[in-house]
């Protein structure tokens, strides 16, 4: 996969705020929030359909409801994304599996993403992401193969596979990526933004990803929500840049919906 140019100021800024970031939190366990710069990165998904009533029950929240559209069905977002070059973290990969939807009593024009899975292949990602964002990281393999026409992300865990995605390639262009999502952290329900920039191949067409269940418990709870094998849409972006915000806490009017969760 290609990389991005970095200028020199991305270079200084990774090599001065990388060994503050974690020398703070191993002297004094201060977590430090801050954006984090994801320098030159690659990124593909596809979106998969299910039943309403299957997304609600993988949700299990009483505060969050899986979107619904016009076909009546919801979402599951399958993401697969390899961090070449971060400014405060070292390279990892990840793969997301998340279900857009709406906060209720939270009035906002887009969805926010809740997530189910967040995988990563290494501690180094995984524990800022839970102590800081609230996000449900935890170590697995993620490995990436690429061919002419497709790149197949794979996900294991404790020597099963969980799911194999695939997605294909195509005409490239430049385009923006936007994503709110919504996490919990000590009952906190809290919001943070990625966004991105880069080329990227995006369609709508049925079919341009699918996905492949394993033996694992995690596939097995996915596989009952009987989540389409083959994508309504997808995308592939071999080379971005990132930034992914500090989070924030929802509105105070919104905290009972953290404090429920907690105790749910």
């Amino acid at each position: 996969m290609a990389t991005t140019e970095r200028s020199l100021w991305q270079t200084f800024v990774r090599a001065t705020k990388k060994p503050i970031w974690h020398a703070v939190h191993g002297l004094t366990g201060i977590r430090m929030d801050m954006p984090v710069c994801y320098l030159d990165m690659a990124m593909m998904g596809g979106v998969f359909r299910l039943a309403a009533r299957d997304a609600t029950r993988l949700v299990a929240n009483d505060f969050f409801v899986p979107s619904i559209a016009e076909d009546g069905l919801a979402r599951c977002h399958v993401t697969a994304l390899a961090y070449r070059n971060i400014d405060i973290l070292y390279p990892y990969n990840e793969l997301a599996v998340t279900i857009p939807g709406k906060v209720q009593g939270l009035s906002r024009d887009t969805d926010l993403f809740y997530y189910l899975h967040l995988p990563v292949t290494t501690e180094d990602a995984r524990w800022p992401g839970v102590e800081i964002y609230g996000f449900p990281k935890y170590i697995a393999g993620i490995y990436f193969e690429e061919s002419k026409n497709n790149v197949t992300c794979s996900l294991a865990l404790e020597g099963e596979e969980v799911l194999a995605l695939t997605v294909s390639k195509g005409p490239l262009e430049d385009g923006e990526y936007h994503a709110e999502n919504l996490t919990f952290l000590d009952g906190e329900p809290l919001l943070s933004f990625f966004d991105g920039y880069g080329r990227r191949h995006a369609s709508d067409q049925r079919g341009g990803s699918t996905l492949r269940f394993g033996e694992h418990r995690i596939a097995q709870v996915l596989q009952s929500a009987e989540i389409e094998l083959t994508s309504c849409s997808h995308f592939h972006c071999p080379t971005m840049s990132a930034t992914l915000s500090a989070p924030t806490k929802l509105a105070s009017t919104d905290k009972q919906m953290g404090e429920s969760n907690q105790g749910s």
